[in-house]
């Protein structure tokens, strides 16, 4: 049986979880606990997506799902943590539909997944209004999240004092807010323009509305290696200051060429039209020259991380000097613009045109590098935080253990949580999979390239 002291503060095993309760709120009936019939659950994190998904597989051996009956939006509220973390995080979650129901082998019980949503999730599709709102963008994305989400904090990063003015058509909350990160550039960065590209998502602790190029200058939360041996602790232990093995790195479509020169990343033309003051404008867009990704980037010593300390090096970008695929547009856009059709107040009211080419570079090349581990369960770990990761090298003769290039910060664009309910005498496991991209490389691509040359 699973180990019922939950004020416990050291580790058992690996994949150690407590479990507190999942609790069952039927829609407009009173709770009850369901934890005995769980077999498992997840709750999944992703950047690139504004709310929290999940599933939860159950053992019904009392027709549970017809004598109540569940039929979507029930509550299901889950209650865990790692052992070595204080906090507790108490998820709830909506029954969106029943994902699949079997029957067992003797038709005893039924075997049933349920596909379940965040609350927000929920109250964001049955939300649509028309409305006009008037502020900054970083307002404008608070104000939306107060009055129609969760009761959740939102933790943004700046944008700039310029007002906007919105008539929004019967729009639900999460459509206002990608309309509003159209407009969005960071306050305090050394180039607003070339670090806008702004997403919304929610973790299970928060909402944030962040800058894709400011969250890769996060100081990384965690050290992952995939070495046999790392530092042990049973105690309790602030954030940014554990090391965790990874199992196998899988290392997906990378330098994916084809995809960033087919958005215009690489290279575009960007033309407007202003429809009231008969104006035009003509911009030229290349990566080489005009993104600034690493603007706001400094180096530093990562001495809390390892007992060694770890300099973070200076950032490269992923494409040489010379490439072709930079040097001529493969993408042509034209932006229609009104200015002054909210009045002399809001000018232009928009940002399409000087703004839209950065977005896309940003957001492509913000996957150049995709890695794919799976690690023990981090109930501390969530989508946008930045880990460093150091795999080692697999070229034999090479004094450096670690790989130069692969090593660095990395930025968690996805997390899956996933909790197995133990039974009997076999504990309850969380492990956590978790998807890390990067923007840049550690060392400049060489004008020419390595022909390796076989020893002996």
């Amino acid at each position: 049986m699973a180990n019922n002291t939950i004020d416990r503060r050291y580790v058992q095993n690996q994949k150690d979880v407590i479990l507190e309760d999942i609790i069952l709120t039927p829609f407009g009936s009173g709770s009850f606990s369901i934890r005995s019939m769980v077999v498992s659950f997840g709750i999944y994190e992703n950047i690139y997506k504004n709310f929290l998904e999940g599933d939860i597989e159950l053992v019904d051996g009392i027709d549970l799902i017809d004598s109540i009956p569940i039929v979507g939006k029930e509550q299901i509220e889950f209650k865990f943590r790692t052992p070595t973390s204080e906090k507790v995080r108490s998820i709830k979650m909506i029954v969106n539909s029943i994902k699949d129901r079997v029957n067992s082998n003797d038709n005893k019980a039924n075997v049933i997944m349920l596909s379940l949503i965040s609350l927000s999730s929920y109250q964001n599709s049955i939300n649509k209004v028309s409305e006009s709102m008037t502020g900054t963008c970083t307002d404008l994305v608070a104000n939306i999240c107060e009055q129609y989400l969760e009761n959740k904090e939102i933790f943004s990063d700046a944008t700039s004092d310029v007002e906007y003015k919105f008539a929004f058509p019967f729009l639900t909350p999460t459509e206002k807010i990608s309309c509003v990160t159209k407009r969005a550039t960071p306050k305090d960065s050394k180039n607003p323009n070339a670090n806008s590209g702004y997403i919304f998502f929610e973790t299970m602790e928060d909402f944030k509305f962040r800058s894709i190029n400011l969250l890769f200058q996060q100081t990384p939360k965690f050290l992952f290696t995939d070495s046999k041996v790392i530092r042990a602790s049973n105690e309790i232990v602030a954030d940014k200051k554990v090391e965790s093995a990874t199992s196998r790195l899988r290392y997906l479509k990378n330098s994916d060429r084809r995809k960033q020169t087919l958005s215009g990343s690489l290279n575009s033309k960007n033309y407007f039209h202003d429809l009231l003051t008969k104006e035009w404008g003509v911009e030229d867009y290349s990566y080489l020259d005009d993104s600034d990704s690493f603007a706001d980037f400094k180096p530093k010593t990562l001495e809390y991380l390892s007992t060694e300390g770890i300099s973070d090096k200076k950032r490269e970008k992923v494409v040489a000097d010379g490439d072709p695929l930079t040097e001529s547009p493969s993408l042509i856009s034209t932006f229609t613009r009104h200015s002054k059709i909210y009045g002399d107040q809001f000018g232009k009211n928009e940002m399409n045109f000087e703004l839209t080419r950065h977005i896309v570079s940003n957001l492509t090349m913000a996957r150049d590098t995709v890695v794919q581990t799976e690690i023990n369960g981090m109930s501390n770990l969530f989508a946008g935080d930045c880990v460093y990761l150091r795999p080692l090298n697999n070229i034999p003769g090479q004094e450096q253990s670690y790989d130069d290039e692969k090593s660095g910060v990395y930025l968690v664009s996805q997390i899956q949580h996933r909790v197995v309910v133990g039974k009997g005498t076999i504990p309850d496991t969380y492990k956590c999979g978790v998807q890390l991209i990067r923007n840049y490389r550690a060392n400049e691509i060489p004008e020419n390239g390595n022909v390796p040359v076989p020893k002996g």
